[in-house]
């Protein structure tokens, strides 16, 4: 059986949040390693240039994760506009990935 738009729609955003999820956490934890590295550095476990290529190669992977992160972000947007463009009702969707979403308000007009 052929899949309506609204479920690919709601497959996407339930992957599209455990990726969020697992991104967020590997940024934090990542944050976490540098400060690590910082405080062995500190007390000589690493000295000299290698202090210095360890301490930066941690500094850029959180970047790096943060860059994912930004992609996602834009691909969140774009997604978006394609459901709506397909005739997607945004609005009407009450669950996504098995989690019941609370009614969205109806907009006035300006």
């Amino acid at each position: 059986m052929q899949k309506t738009p609204e479920e690919i729609v709601s497959a996407f955003v339930k992957d599209h949040a455990i990726v969020d999820k697992h991104l967020a956490a590997a940024y934090k934890a990542a944050l976490r390693m540098a400060k690590n590295v910082d405080e062995g550095i500190k007390i000589g476990m690493v000295t000299q240039i290698a202090a210095k290529q360890f301490q930066s190669k941690h500094r850029a992977a959180a970047g790096e994760i943060a860059s994912v992160a930004a992609v996602f972000a834009d691909l969140h947007v774009i997604g978006t506009e394609h459901a709506k463009a397909n005739g997607v009702d945004l609005g009407s969707m009450t669950s996504v990935g098995g989690v019941s979403l609370p009614p969205q308000p109806k907009s006035g007009g300006r």
